[in-house]
């Protein structure tokens, strides 16, 4: 099979969605070398350390963000390349696709509707765009990947009729997390007991109420925790420790050090934070928003209502951390958990999407 991806998310340091779209790419070269992978990426991806014989990228200095010459290179220039280079399908990992009529399927992955949510953590050309975007590519795609069924449902109540074509294929955790003992950098100085919140820095990651449960665990429960976020958020109060956003390597040694995993968000499409602690072995507290409580299942320590408010999720988290028995069986509950999210099982998923569009897709022309 040939498969040409627009692969021009996977940049230096990309978070989210381009980092879902590398290992997805890196699952894929590994799990089937007999498929041609083609991937459109920006100069100094980080595609270009992925030395497999079946990926072939191709470079191109126009970014998805530059209007309106991107919108007129996306959709008129890259199905000309797909079909000059005989792609049997077109996978669009980050919202989007060419919505022209195309002779191979169209794939379009969507991750969350934060931009309709939440528009103002958007600039307002940027979310604008996006938006559009998501409407015409859901429209004109011959299937749409979500990467929970929380986001195929949001998708199936926004635009009914489009409900069809929706996949759901998770985000997977890479093996590193449940082995790795080294990191490519030093491990930085950490406090010797700490909750921990990963991919602070937007609203709806809510780290603002992640710190107000832990000043309260501890002032009134006493308790020696102090909070670490990682991903720079200016609004927390200078007590909290915070770190830049970091390679996921590196975040082994946060996870593995961490008393728990805090996720106070107010939506999440999937929540990979809470996937990759579990595969470290770091128990996991999540609000019952969005995908999280489909990705933590029962293996989670504690889901909570953000209703129920910092007081009384306090409360409840003092008495978890105290229980040393119910912790070490979460975190084996969790290493479990995470194993049935592993990148080739994703990848696996994938391309037998793929495979099952192309031999439609073949019928049809026939």
């Amino acid at each position: 099979m040939r498969i040409f991806v627009d692969a021009r998310c996977v940049r230096p340091g990309a978070t989210g969605v381009g980092l879902a779209a590398e290992a997805m790419l890196r699952a894929l070269t590994e799990a089937y070398p007999e498929d041609q992978i083609f991937a459109l990426a920006l100069p100094r991806s980080p595609l270009e350390s992925l030395c497999r014989p079946n990926l072939h990228l191709l470079s191109t200095r126009i970014d998805y963000e530059w209007h309106p010459l991107a919108e007129l290179y996306s959709h008129l220039i890259l199905p000309r390349i797909a079909t000059r280079l005989r792609a049997d399908v077109y996978w669009g990992p980050a919202f989007a696709i060419p919505t022209r009529k195309s002779l191979f399927p169209r794939v379009v992955s969507v991750h969350d509707l934060s931009v309709f949510d939440y528009p103002s953590e958007y600039p307002r050309a940027f979310g604008a765009y996006l938006r559009w975007q998501i409407v015409r590519s859901i429209r004109a795609a011959d299937a749409v990947v979500c990467v929970s069924h929380f986001t195929r449902d949001r998708i199936a109540s926004r635009w009914p009729s489009n409900a069809s074509k929706c996949e759901v294929i998770p985000c997977g955790v890479d093996d590193f997390f449940f082995t790795e003992t080294m990191f490519t950098e030093p491990a930085p100085p950490l406090p010797r007991k700490f909750i921990l919140t990963v991919g602070a820095g937007q609203p709806r990651k809510n780290a603002q109420f992640g710190a107000e449960v832990v000043r309260i665990l501890r002032e009134e429960f006493r308790l020696p925790y102090d909070y670490v976020v990682v991903g720079k958020d200016p609004t927390l109060p200078s007590w909290v420790h915070q770190y830049a956003s970091r390679p996921k390597r590196d975040l082994v040694a946060f996870y593995r050090q961490a008393a728990l995993l805090l996720m106070p968000s107010t939506d999440e499409g999937f929540g990979i934070p809470a996937l990759e602690a579990m595969a470290a072995g770091c128990p996991v507290a999540v609000s019952n928003r969005g995908a999280l409580p489909e990705v933590v299942g029962n293996a989670a320590a504690y889901v909570f209502a953000l209703e129920d408010g910092p007081s009384k999720i306090a409360d409840c988290l003092a008495e978890i951390l105290r229980d040393e028995n119910f912790l070490t069986a979460k975190r084996e509950l969790g290493k479990q958990r995470a194993r049935e999210f592993l990148w080739e099982n994703a990848a696996r998923k994938l391309r037998g999407l793929f495979q099952k569009l192309c031999e439609k897709n073949g019928a049809t022309s026939g």
